[in-house]
């Protein structure tokens, strides 16, 4: 079927770090290394062309820390994440030839460090895929 599809979500994080040489089996907060606290989202969108099995999408996302990042060598975890800032972008295009079971996909993501375009990675993905 043809027509516009769009989703989204949002995701939030809390924890305590396990400190790894715990001998007694109680959790206590790991005294080198904050937790990754953060909140997360994306949102994309899509269109299958009417008469076509051809669809294209775009997407964009982004993680943000909850609290002061951490600079390393802590004795006290609290208002600190371990959780790095980026945000990530992209589109790509899909040929379905026997509808979602058997359909080509490929995609180009740039994902970046908040605030510095300049630091980041390119990935380009083909995917085949065949559900019995």
């Amino acid at each position: 079927s043809a027509g516009f599809s769009v989703a989204g979500e949002f995701f939030w994080r809390q924890g305590t770090r396990i400190a790894p040489d715990a001998t007694d089996h109680t959790p206590a907060p790991a005294s080198l290394v904050a937790p990754r606290d953060g909140i997360g989202w994306f949102v994309q969108a899509g269109y299958v062309f009417p008469g076509t099995p051809v669809e294209i999408a775009g997407r964009y996302s982004g993680i943000r820390g909850r609290g002061t990042e951490d600079p390393g060598g802590l004795t006290d975890t609290r208002g600190f994440t371990s959780l790095t800032q980026s945000d990530s972008a992209g589109g790509g295009i899909g040929y379905y030839f026997g509808g979602h079971p058997l359909k080509l996909q490929a995609d180009y993501f740039n994902t970046w460090l908040r605030g510095d375009t300049s630091v980041g990675d390119s990935t380009v993905r083909v995917q085949l895929q065949l559900a019995l």
